[in-house]
Order: structure tokens, then sequence, then C-alpha cells
């Protein structure tokens, strides 16, 4: 492949309807020059059916068995043939100028984020508005606003032996945290994380109708992945740089729990303190085990 391609990782499950929408963007880019590696984790043959409808995409296509985002993202890793890659959401969808944009301004030694709207054209994540173009983000700017599907990521990290905890992610007990632990790992080897204005995605692009008790174990696990992750930087690699983001976290939790912003706030502000409880100790105690075992 020439210089400046990238390598679009693409992990899906039993989402063929979304994934169309996705796939539709991709085959649409300006910028031709990528390869998808699409890891499909489904239950049905459907997914497949839909990705042979874009044949005339350079696609290399895995339908496999084990389950864990992590672990399809690794799988992908090993299949790469581009200088960057990129963690594609079967859910998002990519404007045409995307990744031509991207391939004018990637740099050795950067990991750039774009930014998120949703279907409306609207930000969810407020620190978009704050932020000038071409800045170099803190850590706690990189966990606030630097989403996985808007990354695009130099392959020399893999190459250096980086890649996603296979514990942590959606499909896991600790259920997010992956794509900033493997920042972390990259910035501790002397990358740098910018933001640019010029990579935007919509995300999602269709609304998923859940219930509100699946909802709220989505944010339990969710903060059990903030636990591990904060615990692990601290615990494994003996940083303590997320503290303030868990000192604000649990601020803004307590806020959510004492009622004041209403019934709904207070019920996902009691999923979020179980989730970074339970998350802590079964934290704890995993790296505990494992201590004594080495």
């Amino acid at each position: 492949m020439q210089k400046n391609t990238f390598s679009l990782i693409l992990a899906t499950i039993d989402r063929p309807e979304a994934l169309s929408i996705c796939l539709e963007s991709l085959q649409n880019q300006k910028y031709k020059n990528f390869e998808i590696i699409i890891v499909d984790q489904s239950s049905s043959r459907k997914t497949e059916e839909v990705v042979k409808l874009y044949d005339n995409m350079s696609i290399s296509y895995h339908h496999v068995s084990f389950r864990g985002l992590s672990k399809a993202r690794n799988y992908a890793l090993k299949k790469c043939n581009g200088e960057y890659f990129a963690l594609i959401d079967d859910d998002a969808s990519y404007p045409p100028e995307y990744f031509y944009n991207a391939s004018r301004i990637v740099e050795k030694k950067t990991i750039l984020s774009g930014n998120i709207i949703d279907l409306n054209g609207i930000t969810p994540i407020n620190e978009y508005h704050s932020v000038k173009d071409n800045t170099l983000l803190s850590i706690r700017k990189i966990r606030r606003m630097a989403p996985s599907a808007a990354l695009i990521i130099p392959y020399e990290i893999y190459k250096a032996g980086i890649q996603f905890d296979n514990n942590m992610g959606a499909g896991t007990y600790f259920g997010s945290g992956e794509e900033t632990d493997f920042i972390l790992q990259a910035i501790d080897i002397g990358y740098q994380v910018k933001y640019t204005k010029n990579l935007t995605i919509v995300h999602p692009t269709i609304k998923v109708n859940c219930t509100k008790s699946e909802e709220l174990k989505k944010v339990e696990a969710y903060s059990r992945g903030l636990a591990a992750l904060i615990q692990k930087d601290r615990i494994i690699r003996g940083n303590n740089r997320l503290l303030l983001i868990k000192i604000e976290t649990y601020i803004k939790i307590f806020i959510k729990i004492t009622g004041i912003l209403g019934t709904e706030k207070k019920e996902m502000g009691c999923a979020e303190y179980r989730g970074l409880s339970t998350g802590t100790k079964a934290y704890n105690e995993q790296y505990g085990i494992k201590k004594q075992n080495t």
C-alpha cells in the first residue's frame, strides 16, 4: 500500500442496519487508499450479507466466536497493512472528506483526535467549543473529548508492543477505559494527542432504544471500566495522573445521588457509584491474585 494509508478496524456485533450506513459512508470517501478489517462477533450471518454488498472496497472480513471489543481490535491489529489505523464504530458515519483530511495532517508520534456530532448536528461534548484546532490534549481532556471512533493512530504504536487490554471495554466486566489505557501507554513511550476540527463524524447513526434497567447496567459497567483504568494506572504503572479525574467523577456522582438534579439523575448516580465501587474492588482483587502468583 502507498504512503499514509489507513487500516480501518471495524468490530461489529448484530447491527447489520447500522453497519450498512457506516460502510456506505466509507465507500463514499474522497480518499480511497485504505483497507477495512471487519471483525464480526455476530450470532448470525446477516452482517456478512451486508459486507458482501460492498465488495468494491478492500475489505478483509473475519467472523469470530469470541466476544469483547478489545479482543476484536487486537485481532484486527495483527492484520493491518497501513501506516495508521482508525477504530471505526459500526454505528458511525464518516463524511466523504474525512480520510482525505486525515491524510494531509497525520504526524509521526502523534495520535489525531477528531470530534463527534449527533444526528441533529449537535456535539454531545461541550469541551469541543473551548478547545482550539491543533491543540495538544492533556490527559484530562483526552478522557473527556477523545472518542475512539474519531482517532487516527500511528501503527508504530502497536509495533512497539502496545495493544488493547482484553479485560477492559465493551463485552467485559470492566466495560470501558480500554482506549484511554491504550493512549496512556502510547504517551509513556513519547506519543502525544492532538485535537483537530477537520475530523468530524456522525455518531450514532441509528437511535437504539433500551429499557431503563438495561441503560443503568451499561452505566454501571462503564463505571467499572473507569475504576479499572484508574487502578491499573496507579497499581501497574505506578502513576497517579488520573487522580483529578477520579475526584471530579466522585463529586459529580455525589451531586446526582443527592437527588437535586431529579430522580433519573439520582438513579444514574447510584449506578455509577456501584460501578466504581465494585470495579475498584474487583480490579484490586484480580491484581492481588496475580501479584501473589508472580
